[in-house]
């Protein structure tokens, strides 16, 4: 029989029902186990989820007082997936910064998660090429071509000090399969169609790893629900090969127990802010395995425990998002209105609209809405002026704050040529811009962002309850607030994508709007068609109280992703327009206006494709990159 210990709990001895529960975290690294004379000893480092490069110096540091404090063992480090994407850098460089700090750790074994296939395939070949470790995929045959393979298991052979016995270790990845969680073009073409369920997977691989491969033990790395990996603790767990599954996918550290105490999942939430360390040994040839493990808060760390090499790398990665703040997202039209969120919870805005058709085009979606709720910035942003010889950090928005105090319109401030013949602006000169930062005042929120199958008509019912639902008074009778004079404004609004068009028809005996959907995505609308709409997750769960999407996902709960599935709006918007910048570059041929060329020598254009190639500053010479585009990064 195979026996747990849990550091700083009971030892579990067969409990009645399904234990749920964390162990409580240590800040030092656990004891090995109790030495015996020539044991086989495999001791593991295990995480998930990683969106954030934060905690990882702590991480490698811990890894190295592990493997420290136990020299006899083979100590490996596995990643239960989630790794590429998604964080505000994975949206710049696709994830490969993520994988050079991993790297560094190193991390040895990983499984694929879903948001792997957030990245194009390029860049998940150029990760999964350049990641130190290997990456199992044992459920997904059809994948990218790689250059590094991405087997369908691992086996360690692990000895004992003295060479006396030998044990092996199969190690699987299994990623979930549920199609609510992707795309229709993840990974590659054909990658879902040909996908095998985890259990399935599972229980086609574990006779080949003992049987064939003479395996004393299989360890299960998952990406799925916990759920999940209950079911599937439950189906396998009863073989004494496997006692354990490491998890990944949610986001909360979870500790499950099969009723009888042969398997164990074990999750440790994400952003590496806590690590299990798991040790497994045979005393002998002929001894069952036995095993413990502890939750380490590697958060809680002391600060000074930061291995000083990552977090010499971590800093380097960081002072991009820095940088990134000064970064000109989008460039404004010489005689537009500019771009403004000022009204955002009673009128349709132009913020709004950039907001909701990058969240189209990020996810390939019909349709976009969210709740102007989540639009936060309440600016307007026309002109810009930079002070002789600053960068975009002495930068003031011209009357930006009188207008955001006043609700001054943009067609009020008149707006003043500032390029020269070939679209380049020189000190001095006002510059229409929408930076990073500007982005991140309008969306400081998480607002996680999933596709639907939406029916037409339920999208036009969700629209119009949106923009006609009065705001109830403290008594919640609408006349009352109308006579105290609440505001018309609500979080509820929909903001629509610029392909979403709508239209108000009045009732003539009635005298009420109704809110019309005129066409989608260039077609004309139909009320029975059944649209890909991305919207707020939370929405659908009755943030704000839009009845239609509410009573469309009581009613349909099987077609309602799981929060996982969710992608942050902000990292969304930005990959959208770096991609838009990336596509105006590749376009610049020269045309009747010279090119511009700086004191140096060297065009604009080449050096805007240098600095988003290295994510360097440039100096302050901007280009403009077609109609609507600019790129600029201060020094």
């Amino acid at each position: 029989m195979l026996a747990f210990l849990q550091t700083g709990a009971a030892a579990l001895s067969a409990p009645s029902s399904l234990n749920v529960n964390a162990p409580p975290m240590a800040l030092s690294v656990p004891p090995p186990p109790v030495a015996c004379a020539s044991p086989v000893h495999l001791r593991c480092v295990h995480f998930n989820d990683v969106y954030s490069l934060e905690h990882l110096p702590k991480l490698k540091t811990l890894l190295h007082d592990v493997a420290g404090s136990a020299p006899e063992a083979t100590t490996i480090c596995t990643l239960g997936g989630d790794f590429f994407s998604p964080s505000v850098l994975s949206s710049i460089d696709g994830g490969e910064s993520m994988v050079e700090c991993l790297s560094q750790l190193p991390v040895d074994f990983a499984c694929l998660g879903n948001h792997e296939a957030d990245v194009n395939q390029d860049a998940f070949v150029h990760n999964v090429n350049r990641f130190s470790g290997t990456v199992i995929n044992s459920n997904w045959p059809t994948m990218p071509a790689c250059g590094k393979a991405m087997p369908p298991f691992e086996i360690l052979e692990i000895s004992s000090a003295d060479g006396a016995h030998t044990r092996r270790v199969g190690l699987l990845g299994l990623l979930c399969t549920h199609q609510s969680l992707y795309l229709p073009s993840a990974f590659c073409d054909g990658a879902q169609a040909d996908a095998t369920p985890v259990l399935e997977s599972a229980r086609s691989l574990i006779p080949t790893l003992r049987d064939t491969h003479n395996c004393s033990m299989i360890i299960p790395l998952t990406h799925q629900d916990v759920a999940d990996d209950v079911r599937l603790a439950e189906a396998i767990g009863c073989e004494q090969h496997v006692p354990l599954v490491l998890g990944g996918h949610d986001h909360e550290v979870h500790d499950v127990a099969r009723a009888d105490g042969r398997c164990r999942v074990l999750k440790a939430g994400r952003d590496a802010q806590s690590a299990f360390v798991v040790d497994v040994w045979w005393e002998d040839a002929h001894a069952l395995p036995r095993l413990q493990y502890s939750l380490v808060d590697v958060a809680g760390m002391d600060a000074w425990r930061a291995e000083p090499s990552l977090a010499a790398l971590v800093s380097r990665h960081h002072a991009q998002l820095q940088r990134l703040d000064r970064t000109v997202l989008r460039a404004i039209e010489q005689r537009s209105l500019g771009l403004s969120s000022v009204g955002v919870r009673s009128h349709q805005t132009t913020i709004g609209a950039l907001v909701c058709t990058a969240l189209r085009k990020g996810l390939r979606a019909d349709a976009a809405v969210l709740n102007a709720g989540a639009i936060r910035g309440n600016a307007q942003y026309t002109r810009c002026f930079v002070s002789e010889g600053g960068g975009a950090s002495q930068r003031t928005r011209w009357g930006e704050q009188r207008r955001r105090e006043q609700r001054v319109r943009p067609h009020e401030e008149r707006e003043r040529a500032a390029a020269d013949e070939d679209g380049c602006a020189v000190d001095g000169d006002e510059r229409p811009l929408f930076t990073f930062a500007d982005l991140t005042r309008e969306l400081p929120y998480d607002t996680p962002i999933v596709v639907v199958p939406l029916p037409g008509r339920v999208l036009e019912e969700a629209i119009h309850a949106s923009r006609t639902h009065a705001r109830a008074s403290t008594s919640g009778n609408a006349a009352d607030a109308a006579e105290s004079g609440a505001s018309d404004e609500r979080a509820a609004f929909l903001q629509l994508d610029n392909e979403l068009i709508v239209w108000a028809e009045t009732d003539p005996s009635t005298r009420q709007k109704r809110w019309r959907v005129r066409s989608v995505h260039g077609e004309p609308f139909d009320p029975d068609r059944t649209y890909r709409v991305a919207c707020l997750y939370h929405a659908l769960l009755g943030l704000d109280a839009i009845a239609p999407l509410m009573d469309w996902s009581a009613g349909h709960p099987e077609l309602l992703p799981p929060v996982d599935a969710a992608r942050p709006a902000k990292n969304l918007v930005l990959q959208v327009c770096f991609r838009e910048i990336w596509t105006h570059l590749g376009t610049l041929t020269r045309s009747t206006r010279t090119e511009r060329t700086t004191s140096h020598g060297t065009s604009c254009a080449r050096r805007s494709r240098r600095a988003l190639a290295s994510s360097r500053p440039m100096s302050s010479s901007t280009t403009r990159c077609g109609p609507s585009i600019a790129i600029r990064t201060a020094a």
